[in-house]
């Protein structure tokens, strides 16, 4: 099709092998670097959404606000720059949708209540001490 469209044989075609002609020769330099440019730009944004990104709200009870976890929250941000962290350190029961809370760590026995009827929320729960592995 693309030879039809110029006009041109890009390819000598044999039984045995295909070859550039002349024509595709000149034809496939000249595409080389705008293609290479196209293929690094695809590169780019796919990295880019590859990479967590934004704001993540994160509620934790007092108890947890030690040394520990802050450690923990630390190498976290260090290792995902661009992510920004909002910590809620608060023993309140939070209302997870209307706070627009991303993740709670509370004790097993805390119930998570949510805004929406016959809502849930998911939550990763943990007990103390976080251990670092």
């Amino acid at each position: 099709m693309l030879e039809s469209n110029l006009g041109v044989s890009l390819l000598r075609r044999t039984t045995r092998r295909v070859t550039l002609t002349a024509q595709g020769r000149e034809y496939f330099n000249q595409c080389r670097e705008p293609l290479t440019l196209l293929e690094e730009a695809e590169r780019v944004l796919t990295r880019a959404q590859k990479r967590p990104e934004g704001l993540l709200r994160i509620t934790v009870p007092v108890i947890l606000s030690q040394e520990p976890f802050f450690n923990f929250m630390s190498a976290f941000m260090k290792d995902h720059a661009r992510i920004r962290v909002e910590l809620v350190v608060t023993n309140l029961l939070l209302d997870l949708i209307a706070e627009n809370i991303d993740v709670a760590i509370a004790s097993e026995s805390c119930k998570i209540p949510t805004s929406s009827p016959g809502g849930s929320a998911q939550a990763f729960i943990t007990s103390w001490p976080l251990r670092n592995t």
